[in-house]
């Protein structure tokens, strides 16, 4: 299974970087959700970057 690269902070949907939706597919996450890493941007020198989670079955590599 080859990883995915996350998309910027900027490219992500307010659910995606409240993390109440899966960074992937945009379903709404509940318990199981998975740490599917860091969405890194920057405005300046100011560290915008967000942890972002996914859906299990998005990160089982099933999509």
């Amino acid at each position: 299974m080859t990883a995915r690269t996350l998309p910027t902070v900027w490219q992500l949907t307010p659910g995606q970087r409240d993390a109440t939706r899966c960074v992937w597919c945009s379903t709404p996450l509940d318990h199981n959700a998975v740490h599917a890493g860091i969405a890194v941007g920057y405005w300046g020198a100011h560290n915008r970057s967000v942890g972002v989670y996914a859906c299990p079955t998005c990160h089982g590599g099933a999509k």
